[in-house]
């Protein structure tokens, strides 16, 4: 079973995906994933099947769909949320 590390990047409005070794703990940089203005905040679904990134500059919130086997996002939908969605 793969596992993957998100992180958002605030400064380049991205979010980086890592697999993580399940033996050793080492990442390994997969990729980035453009996505809202400024990711504040993100959250997985209970099952882990969606990640859901708020963009807090651009008062909108990106709903992906996790490749459950390479851990890649797939824009799904684009969300008004309103200002300063966390």
């Amino acid at each position: 079973m793969a596992l993957f590390l998100y992180l958002s990047q605030l400064k380049e409005q991205k979010i980086t995906w890592y697999c993580i070794d399940p033996h050793t703990g080492d990442l390994t940089s997969i990729g980035q994933f453009p996505t809202e203005h400024n990711p504040r905040s993100f959250h997985f679904d209970p099952q882990g099947c969606f990640l859901y990134a708020a963009g807090e500059s651009s008062d909108r919130l990106v709903a992906y769909h996790i490749d459950a086997k390479s851990g890649a996002l797939e824009p799904m939908h684009t969300y008004e949320t309103g200002h300063v969605p966390w």
